[in-house]
């Protein structure tokens, strides 16, 4: 018996017309990159040079860190070749991500923006992480992070004396401005840039402290002083001269919420007070 067959239903590729294809889109995709690139190094070249150059670098939200210093690096970045050829001036070819990499190498931020404003600004935006005192030890103050870490050691530049409200003059660590007090480190221990000098809890507390009496009290803190790093006694010492000693180790709103009850109500008239003791959970102690 003979069996039919239907050749028109078979389909026969050509391997010849297939490779002739994918190179034609090959040279296709190489015609349109090398177009692209043409067009782009064209309007660069033919365009007035200072059409997209920099011209403006700003430095918004620093604190502690020299806002001459990240213009440097942005500067010196900007003399190096992109690709080595397209030149950093232009705010088109400018590296961001090479200058983050290069501030974050030098600086501890907790945040940080770089950000390109056509047709000539670079801004830099910083978010530092520093607590609001400076520690003291050895003769020499340093910057920490909220974390506890020193991080810079505090310049004459920062260095400011300012009178109180009882006319006392008090030596003071003013960055950008800011008022801040100086935790003194009676045991002196030594300070290395980078790593952890006090613990969080210690740097929170004082934080809080300050914020409350900056808000609530009567009076003005002159500095701290604690015994070691590793101590939970704190005291402060007030620009009348009498001083409070609280215990970082207990809850900071009870004994805040003592103070200021003692000073309202059985304390308004203070020119002989030495001390007020709120280390005791039950009792105030105070002379």
């Amino acid at each position: 018996m003979q069996t039919r067959r239907d050749y028109q239903k078979k389909s026969f590729k050509n391997p010849f017309f297939s490779s002739q294809k994918s190179g034609s889109a090959r040279r296709l995709r190489f015609l349109f990159l090398f177009f692209l690139i043409f067009a782009i190094l064209a309007f660069f070249f033919l365009s007035p040079k200072n059409l997209f150059e920099i011209q403006e670098i700003k430095v918004v939200g620093n604190q502690t860190i020299n806002a001459d210093d990240i213009t440097a690096v942005v500067k010196s970045q900007s003399a190096e070749k992109r690709f080595f050829f397209l030149p950093q001036t232009n705010l088109l070819f400018f590296n961001s991500s090479e200058l983050r990499k290069k501030l974050e190498q030098d600086y501890i931020f907790s945040g940080l923006t770089i950000d390109k404003q056509l047709f000539h600004s670079l801004t830099i935006e910083i978010q530092e992480d520093i607590a609001p005192f400076f520690w003291f030890s050895n003769a020499k103050s340093y910057y920490l992070t909220a974390a506890g870490k020193a991080v810079k050691a505090v310049g004459l530049e920062d260095l400011s004396i300012q009178a109180s409200a009882t006319g006392t003059e008090v030596i003071r660590f003013a960055p950008r401005g800011k008022n801040y007090p100086t935790v003194f480190d009676q045991s002196n221990t030594e300070v290395i840039l980078g790593e952890p000098i006090v613990d969080t809890s210690i740097t929170e507390f004082i934080t809080q402290l300050t914020a409350s009496i900056n808000s609530y009290a009567d009076f003005e803190i002159a500095s701290y002083s604690i015994s070691s790093p590793y101590s939970f006694d704190l005291t402060l010492v007030t620009t009348e001269g009498w001083q409070i000693y609280f215990r970082m180790s207990e809850p900071l709103d009870q004994q805040f919420n003592k103070l200021i009850a003692l000073l309202r109500e059985k304390l308004k008239t203070r020119a002989n007070l030495e001390y007020i003791d709120l280390r005791f959970s039950e009792k105030v102690f105070y002379k």
